[in-house]
């Protein structure tokens, strides 16, 4: 496999789009990305040398959606239509793909990934 670079915001970038400050997983060379809608939590934790993400949704206790993925290429953001996502590229030589993570105002995901 080909390797890409990783394009991840600045620390001030995710605070202007979700108003969320990236934390440092310890122990490790990754970043996690918190969200809190009344009793459900989602949390997204990129790994910029491994080009890594795991999504873990969760509404109580339950675990409602969790996602790994490699192959990770960039993180963006979109705003519009009342919502704020989170868009995550994948790129290998063999896959493309988007992760779609709504963050606001309810949770959503939308996972899509080609061969080609």
């Amino acid at each position: 496999m080909r390797y890409r670079v990783f394009e991840v915001p600045r620390t001030n970038e995710f605070v202007d789009a979700l108003d969320v400050v990236p934390e440092d997983v310890t122990g490790e060379y990754a970043q996690r990305l918190t969200f809190r809608i009344g009793n459900e939590q989602l949390v997204l934790t990129f790994d910029v040398p491994g080009q890594s993400v795991h999504l873990l949704w969760t509404r109580d206790v339950v675990h409602v959606l969790e996602v790994f993925r490699e192959g990770a290429v960039s993180v963006r953001f979109r705003k519009g239509n009342g919502a704020t996502t989170v868009l995550v590229d994948f790129r290998t030589d063999d896959q493309r793909g988007v992760l779609e993570v709504q963050v606001d105002p309810r949770f959503a995901v939308t996972d899509r990934l080609l061969f080609g």
